[in-house]
């Protein structure tokens, strides 16, 4: 890594350095060691100590011509005149919104006043207040400001003018005379037409200058090389492959351009390398195939769920909190070894008759009593359900069917003739008092 000359710091690969016989600089360090004026554009001589200055014999900006006093009233020359002159035509054109107040900040003439008399009707060209025994500053083109006022900037300064011709665009390196111009980040003064009318980096909006290295995304569109960074990863693009963004305004690496171009992970977005999973159609990463609720991580091995809401898919652990089956008798979540009857589901512990606790998976048959959801072995049903017969006081079952009398119940062998015992179901008879006869014995 190089190291500039003058300031002796590290010049990184991606800036520009400049070399000046045999020792590389910063642009910014090319500067005259006596009146630290950039030499941009201007001659200049190389010293016995390797200090750059101009080629004229020049004066630090400390040491100026001295400037009237209040207490030394002169008439103006004409060459202040011509000076007053300029710097009024200068504030009336210039625009405090593209310059940059620090450059102003160096004082000419530091004076504390000790009485009214002495400061008069002098007022603060920023603050507008009386300079009545105030600490202010006078600067070469003969403008007070407040001590106050030059500390805090509460309102912005009328531009000093430096030698008239001593100042140079970084750009044109035409000589500012008096007119507006503004200082990038940078330090680099800037004619107001090439501020307007200048190409500009894309990204740091810096002009471009013609010693500078340039890379272009397109004919329009150009960047420092420095600037020239990918839209995705930030990396500084050194090749000379690379590509644009959709809207044609910002340069993509390689690697991220065929990044763009694989499949996309349904799930996080990015870009699906080497093996991944597909879900219902759907590519992702093995890692971002979790459970909508805990977030763990499923496997199409172990199987999954989904959720009865959103359709998201979910362990069997949530699946059991989210979508878990209650027991019809006990309420309780069926975790495994589930039974469905009669379109409600029951622990196997509780699929049991309720009448004599029989185990009903091993019956052929289980009845339930609709309103209170009882369970029931056919025996335990048909004693508490069944019909009983008018005479004998037994169940009517299937199995032993019955007939109705006079809205009483009978067991067919139960309802016959009172003198042949055969049975009366479906036979004509006839009554004699309580007394049923059939036909035949009538």
């Amino acid at each position: 890594m190089s190291i500039c000359f003058k300031c002796n710091k590290s010049i990184k690969p991606a800036s520009l350095a400049t070399t000046v016989s045999g020792e590389k600089y910063h642009p910014t360090c090319i500067s005259c060691r006596i009146c630290e004026r950039p030499l941009w554009g201007k001659p200049f001589k190389k010293n016995k100590d390797g200090s750059l200055s101009c080629e004229q014999p020049c004066q630090p900006l400390s040491e100026t011509k001295p400037i009237q006093t209040l207490s030394q009233p002169n008439r103006p020359s004409s060459a202040q005149r011509q000076q007053q002159l300029i710097l009024e035509q200068t504030v009336s054109n210039f625009d405090t919104t593209k310059t940059n107040l620090d450059m102003y900040k160096k004082p000419l003439l530091d004076t504390k006043l000790t009485s009214n008399s002495d400061s008069g009707d002098k007022k603060c060209q920023s603050c507008n207040q009386f300079l009545n025994n105030k600490r202010f500053i006078t600067y070469e083109n003969g403008v007070k400001i407040c001590q106050e006022c030059e500390d805090n900037l509460k309102k912005p300064l009328i531009p000093r003018i430096i030698s008239a011709n001593s100042m140079t665009c970084s750009f044109c390196n035409q000589i500012v005379k008096g007119t507006k111009f503004v200082t990038e980040k940078n330090g680099d003064i800037i004619c107001d037409n090439c501020d307007k009318n200048g190409p500009k980096c894309e990204k740091c909006k810096l002009l471009l200058k013609p010693n500078e290295l340039i890379r272009r995304l397109n004919f329009d569109v150009k960047f420092h090389d420095e600037c020239f960074e990918c839209k995705n990863c930030k990396t500084h693009i050194s090749s000379e492959e690379f590509f644009s963004d959709d809207i044609k305004k910002n340069p993509i690496c390689q690697n991220c351009f065929e990044l763009s171009k694989l499949p996309k992970c349904s799930v996080c977005l990015q870009a699906l390398i080497g093996s991944h999973l597909i879900v219902e159609n759907k590519p992702m990463h093995e890692t971002c195939f979790k459970c909508f609720n805990c977030k763990d991580i499923l496997s199409k091995e172990k199987g999954y769920f989904k959720d009865k809401t959103n359709e998201q898919a979910i362990c069997a652990k949530c699946n059991l909190i989210l979508n878990g089956i209650n027991c019809a008798k006990c309420s309780q979540v069926i975790e495994k070894d589930g039974i469905s009857f009669s379109e409600k589901d029951f622990h196997q512990t509780c699929f049991k008759c309720d009448s004599c606790a029989t185990d009903l998976t091993k019956m052929k048959k289980t009845l339930t009593d609709k309103d209170s959801n009882s369970l029931f072995c056919e025996p335990c049903f048909i004693q508490k359900y069944a019909p009983k017969c008018n005479k004998c006081n037994e169940p009517i079952t299937p199995y032993l069917p019955g007939t109705i009398y006079e809205d009483k119940n009978y067991h067919k062998e139960c309802f016959a003739c009172a003198r042949c015992k055969r049975t009366l179901a479906n036979k004509k008879f006839f009554k004699s008092g309580n007394i049923l006869i059939c036909e035949n014995c009538y």
